[in-house]
Formats: structure tokens, C-alpha cells, sequence
């Protein structure tokens, strides 16, 4: 699901409340519009599922984040840490170290294992434009986090119990410099 809109047009605040819909903490009759949603759907509550929030403002694709004693680099570490804890970032540790997407399967694979599950992805482009052309930072390259996210959207389409919510900017010119228009 790809939330599109022009700056302050409540892409944030659409994963907060689909953030805390999935972890079944709050009762969906104290989520405005929630329980016609859910009747319409033919349920009474929201399944729970497991969450990952990657955010693009607060990760650097430079500085490793310490996770239980392991360093994890990318993005597709921290989905797998964030899944699966030292277990989920196993499947994921080469290509984690090395910078390299980890592919379909393997990403098919971690989430079919942690099912249900939402992943949330605010800032996306924010992230993968701080990729310079030709330099290999700890997260990966510019190319390499572009062919995470098309191996994950595929991944997704194998595993009926995973979600995928990305926030994306509206226009090319709140992409900001021409490699966020290039990841945009």
C-alpha cells in the first residue's frame, strides 16, 4: 500500500493509527471510523500482527545500529532484527554485512515466518537519497536499497499475511534533490 500525498497530508498519522490498529492495543471502538472498517470487512476486531517501523528521518545509512549485542547496517537488517530478533537477522546477516539487497526468497522467507505482519515505512525516499552516486556506505548503495525494496514488494506478493505500508512523497519536487527524484 503506498500512501501518496502532498506534504502534511496525514501519511504519518495514517501509520500511526494502522501502527496501533495492528498491535491490538487500543480498542478499535476508540479508533475514529475503525469499527465500520472492520464491520464492512465482516470482523469484530483487527487480527494483531507483528510490526516493523523503518523510519527514514532517524536511521543514517551510515551508522550502524546496535541491536542485542549485533551491529545491523541496512534496512533489510533491521526488518529481519525487527521481525524476527537474532533469529530473523540471521536469514539476512550476509547480505546485512555486506550491503547487498538479500533478495526475494530470503525475504519471502522471513516473512512467511513471521506472519501476520505490518511493515511501515515513513520517509523512504529521505533515506535512500542520502545514497551518494558511487559511494558504498554500512547501508548498502543507492542501487542496492532500490533493489531491497523491489525484492521486498515481490516477497510481499508470495506472503498473503504481510503488509507493507510506505509513505512516499506527493511530487518530485518534495522529493528534494535529483537523487530523491531518482529514488522517488
Amino acid at each position: 500500500i503506498q500512501l501518496q500525498t502532498a506534504f502534511g497530508g496525514g501519511k504519518t498519522h495514517t501509520m500511526l493509527a494502522v501502527y496501533h490498529l495492528a498491535r491490538g492495543t487500543v480498542p478499535a471502538e476508540e479508533l475514529r471510523g475503525m469499527v465500520p472498517l472492520l464491520q464492512a470487512a465482516g470482523l469484530s476486531e483487527a487480527p494483531r500482527a507483528r510490526l516493523v517501523v523503518l523510519d527514514g528521518n532517524r536511521q543514517a545509512p551510515n551508522i550502524p545500529q546496535n541491536r542485542g549485542g549485533t551491529r545491523v547496517h541496512t534496512l533489510w537488517g533491521e526488518l529481519a532484527w525487527q521481525l524476527g530478533g537474532g533469529e530473523g537477522y540471521e536469514l539476512v546477516r550476509q547480505a546485512d554485512e555486506s550491503g547487498t539487497s538479500p533478495g526475494k526468497e530470503v525475504l519471502a522467507g522471513l516473512l512467511a515466518a513471521h506472519s501476520p505482519c505490518v511493515i511501515l515505512i515513513d520517509e523512504l525516499v529521505a533515506y535512500i537519497r542520502q545514497f551518494e552516486e558511487g559511494k558504498i556506505l554500512s547501508g548498502g548503495t543507492f542501487d542496492s536499497n532500490l533493489s531491497f525494496v523491489q525484492a521486498l514488494t515481490e516477497a510481499l506478493k508470495v506472503v498473503p499475511t504481510a503488509l507493507l505500508l510506505a509513505s512516499l512523497p506527493e511530487s518530485e519536487k518534495e522529493a528534494g534533490s535529483r537523487r530523491g527524484q531518482m529514488a522517488l
